[in-house]
């Protein structure tokens, strides 16, 4: 006989189907409740979306300093999903991610500071 698994909907750990309670996460495994997946991922596609718009918005809002307001609301969200969902492996996997983009987009933008401060430098020093 071969023994069935009902896979958890907010870790994804695999646990006996006449399981109640995850073995990972302690989530309700019962098929008569919400899954918790639904409140959990929902701030992480929140994020995603957010992420994912705010370059566009910030060409339709003018004003710069909306921009840096629209590229920490994601974090927030993120942080605010793990604190409610603290075993939640997509939303530890999404911040790991929005952190090592946002490490390279701040690196990125100092590199182009320095190499324009550096360029002008450069142009200024040029012979007519």
């Amino acid at each position: 006989m071969k023994e069935e698994f009902i896979y958890c909907t907010n870790c994804g750990t695999k646990n006996k189907s006449n399981s109640t309670y995850c073995t990972s996460c302690g989530s309700i495994l019962s098929g008569k409740t919400v899954p918790s997946t639904i409140s959990g991922n929902i701030y992480g596609y929140i994020a995603i979306i957010v992420f994912s718009s705010a370059p566009t918005l910030s060409y339709i809002i003018p004003n710069a300093k909306y921009l840096l307001s629209l590229e920490i609301v994601p974090l927030i969200i993120l942080l605010v999903g793990l604190n409610k969902h603290k075993n939640n492996k997509f939303l530890k996997i999404l911040l790991i991610v929005y952190i090592v983009l946002s490490v390279f987009a701040l690196a990125a933008l100092l590199f182009l500071i320095l190499f324009l401060l550096t360029c002008g430098k450069v142009v200024e020093s040029c012979p007519d």
